[in-house]
């Protein structure tokens, strides 16, 4: 597996930089520095994937104040332990939140951007990341939850379940550092945001878009970003 590391002026958001020539981190040799040893799930039986998407893909991670961004080949983001995790010398571990602020998961041609120490929203920790769907006028966010629940389909008696429950909370965060919560559906949107439910069905009739597809929020988000 390689890492890389370069040394930027500016951290781009979703410009990926060339990655350089090779370097061997100091963390390699010191794990501990940048990355910490995963505990196992000794015992535990839950039934459901902790991960944002199952499938491993590259990554850019940057940290907080030395200006670095770290290249990983093979990755992939535990959304029910708040961690990226990847493998060194045979063993899992994660990136230490604290010190990395933000990372970007390679996707094909897509760049999908994580970022913690948010401020303004209730009830996230800053070492939370979230999901930066679009940045225009407005910040655009998306936050992903996974809770571990009973199953709710257990019987009486019979042996109780833990199932991973996917949830996820939406912000738009204005200039003035306000920070609005909504729901994606029509209704939230013309409450919260002030868009006119009958623009919001016809741009998204026009389109063949849904509120309901994660694969549209970055347009849906960009558009609704011009009405403001």
């Amino acid at each position: 597996m390689n890492f890389k590391v370069i040394l930027l002026t500016v951290l781009p958001f979703l410009t990926v930089a060339s990655f350089g020539q090779e370097v061997t981190p100091q963390f390699l040799q010191d794990p501990t520095q940048y990355g910490k040893t995963m505990e196992a799930n000794v015992g535990v039986d839950i039934q459901g994937s902790p991960y944002y998407r199952d499938e491993f893909s590259r990554a850019l991670a940057f940290v907080v104040k030395e200006g670095q961004s770290l290249s990983l080949s093979k990755v992939r983001y535990n959304v029910l332990r708040e961690q990226l995790e990847f493998e060194n010398s045979g063993r899992m571990m994660y990136l230490d939140p604290v010190i990395f602020s933000q990372f970007i998961l390679l996707i094909g041609s897509d760049s999908v951007v994580f970022r913690n120490r948010i401020e303004g929203i209730r009830n996230i920790p800053p070492t939370s990341y979230v999901n930066i769907v679009y940045e225009g006028k407005n910040k655009w966010l998306v936050k992903p939850i996974k809770n571990v629940i009973n199953d709710p389909e257990a019987t009486y008696g019979s042996t109780k379940k833990k199932l991973i429950q996917n949830d996820q909370s939406f912000y738009l965060i204005k200039p003035t550092k306000e920070v609005v919560s909504f729901k994606m559906n029509t209704r939230s949107l013309t409450k919260s945001v002030g868009v006119d439910s009958k623009k919001i069905t016809e741009y998204l009739n026009s389109n063949g878009y849904s509120l309901e597809n994660p694969n549209h929020y970055k347009d849906i988000f960009k558009w609704l970003d011009a009405q403001l």
